[in-house]
């Protein structure tokens, strides 16, 4: 089995910011030069900007320094009241070029890779507007667009912000200007390509340039070369962007062409060089890219089931046996052979009602809203196939049990049930047996596109995300349920629930299902939000804000659990990790992170 550790960045030294070139590396990827300055030192003349003008703008450059690929020191800065504030402030307020540089300089490399100082810039729409304009002007243009890129790759989250900011057609205009050097192109790509990527039309929509161009930084990156412009990357930037840009079909013509599927999988069998987190977004890609038409000639399934064996991670198991479930629908072979439930799982009885239940196929982020959908289609005697009662064994397997014994699959249409391709295989599949389907919108604004888009066709969807609307919405599937399938589908006997659809509590006791509010008790149920939650409660908040942004769920932390034990070989680099990408600065937290896994 592969282990996955912390790669760690070439030598190399970074410009003093007094005198940065217009094609200073990006921050993240080049170490610092070792440095007597410290936060400590540094804090307080940026602080008291007003008394010493000068003396700020130097400390402002030199702490952009020091945090270059430095987490502790990004850290240290974060744990400073209102030095982030106040940086962005100096943005805002920055008249000179040499402090404009500066403050854009040490807010991309204090932002990058740490969510708190991300988002103190966010929350301060005077920097951002600030940044948004210095992309405009050439002497600028290309930190200020790094400012933002390490704003975003911060933190994912703050990508509303950025929008609402204006950086998306900011950065548009940039990447459009003859005399724009290509790392600042470069620099404004990535960062669309994350925020807006997966939109099926505008920035990014059509250019085969801009693609190719990102797949060949994702090769420099993954041999750990330098891109065309003579930069380094981190890969997981590279990657993000590029994730994003598979889910939509248009896109992946291109990007199959510039030869995608090959430099992923290439990285996948060199994952051990690589953090968990990047194996999960290559395999995330590859599996968008298994719905382009051509993709299994070039993936050769042997070759990727040749792979998956020897990465062998519980963690990411469901998108291994996604993508060859959905090659084998590619190519017209038979799906691959089911696998046996484990053995410790304890098993439903089998149906004594009806064969056939209604499906709800949904993600996760709605899972609050399509649990309740559940529940009130079998309180008036639906038979409902949901994955936190029904699913045993393989998540693909019981996907593909479930859409087989589907009468109708009730589709929860959101844009990140557009992204996911768990959700488009389960879409497909049903697609591809006939099994009738009702639209279900579960997020206001969201008018469906791409793949989606054209499985909707001209039906009319149900609204689920206007609380008001809820009972009218579900009367309306009920009485289409009954008229697709006919009431002895999907009705169990007369004062019984089937069950398929609703496990007895003393069932869900037993299975470990159930749980509090929205949360099954069963970690193997957990979504990313959920264990987001349990760290929070357990008083890990940095922890839990890394565990959503890097999506852990509870199958990873389960996996987690196992290489975590105290003695054995994967336990000592695991726990380096775990303080890496967990931002666990205090190896005592760690090591209570560490217990706190085993203990599940």
């Amino acid at each position: 089995m592969k282990r996955f550790k912390k790669r760690s960045s070439k030598n190399g030294s970074a410009a003093s910011i007094a005198d940065l070139p217009a094609t200073v590396p990006p921050p993240g990827t080049e170490p610092a030069e070792k440095s007597q300055d410290t936060v400590a030192e540094l804090a307080p003349l940026i602080l008291g900007h007003a008394k010493q003008w000068d003396l700020a703008v130097d400390a402002v450059g030199r702490l952009g320094n020091l945090a270059v690929n430095n987490v502790p020191i990004k850290q240290e800065a974060a744990d400073v009241p209102n030095l982030l504030a106040t940086i962005a402030e100096l943005a805002a307020l920055a008249t000179t070029e040499g402090l404009q540089r500066n403050a854009c300089f040490c807010i991309w490399t204090l932002c990058e890779s740490h969510a708190a100082n991300s988002n103190a810039i966010a929350n301060n729409p005077g920097a951002l507007k600030k940044l948004v304009e210095l992309t405009k002007d050439e002497k600028t243009w290309y930190l200020a667009s790094g400012a933002l890129c390490g704003v975003f790759y911060g933190d994912y989250k703050t990508g509303d912000r950025l929008i609402a900011a204006g950086v998306i057609d900011a950065l548009a205009v940039l990447r459009e200007q003859p005399s724009a050097k290509a790392t600042a192109k470069l620099t404004a790509t990535l960062t669309l390509a994350g925020l807006v990527g997966q939109q099926e039309r505008g920035a990014l929509a059509s250019d085969a340039t801009v693609l190719d161009e990102l797949v060949s930084t994702l090769r420099a990156t993954r041999l750990e070369e330098r891109d065309a412009a003579g930069n380094p990357w981190p890969i997981d930037t590279v990657l993000h962007g590029i994730v994003n840009l598979t889910v939509c079909d248009k896109k992946k013509q291109g990007l199959f062409k510039a030869g995608l599927v090959s430099e992923l999988l290439a990285l996948l069998e060199n994952a051990d060089g690589h953090p968990l987190r990047v194996v999960r977004m290559a395999l995330e890609g590859l599996y968008n890219m298994t719905f382009h038409a051509k993709c299994e000639s070039e993936l050769q399934v042997e070759r990727f089931r040749h792979i998956a064996r020897d990465l062998g991670l519980r963690s990411i198991q469901r998108s291994i046996d996604g993508i060859d479930f959905q090659l084998a629908i590619a190519t017209g072979a038979p799906p691959p052979a089911k696998k046996k439930p484990p053995a410790t799982r304890a098993q439903e009885p089998e149906p004594t009602g009806p064969t056939k239940h209604v499906m709800l196929s949904y993600q996760w982020d709605h899972q609050g809203t399509v649990k309740k959908i559940a529940e009130a289609l079998k309180a008036r005697g639906i038979a409902v196939w949901m994955d936190i009662y029904n699913m045993q064994g393989s998540t693909v397997d019981g996907m593909a049990d479930a859409v087989e014994n589907a009468a109708c699959v009730l589709v929860c249409m959101s844009e990140s049930y557009k992204a996911s391709p768990n959700c488009r295989l389960e879409a497909n599949y049903a697609h591809q047996r006939q099994v009738p389907f009702l639209p279900l919108m579960m997020e206001t604004g969201y008018a469906p596109d791409g793949w989606l888009g054209l499985l909707l066709g001209t039906r009319l969807w149900y609204d689920f995300f206007t609380p008001s609307e809820f009972v009218t919405s579900l009367g309306k599937v009920e009485e289409a349920v009954r008229a697709i399938v006919g009431q002895a589908a999907v009705l169990p006997d007369a004062g019984s629930v089937s069950a398929t659809s609703a496990p007895s509590a003393a069932a869900d006791v037993a299975s470990g299902n159930e749980g509090v509010g929205n949360t099954p008790r069963n970690p193997a149920f957990w979504s990313v939000a959920d264990v987001a939650g349990w760290l929070e409660e357990a008083g890990l908040p940095k922890a839990s804000q890394a565990a959503t942004q890097h999506g852990v769920d509870g199958p990873a932390i389960i996996e987690l659990g196992k290489l975590l034990v105290p003695g054995s070989a994967s336990y000592a680099p695991t726990l380096d990790m775990v303080r890496v990408d967990f931002g666990i600065d205090r190896l005592g937290d760690a090591l209570a992170f560490a217990r706190l896994v085993r203990s599940i």
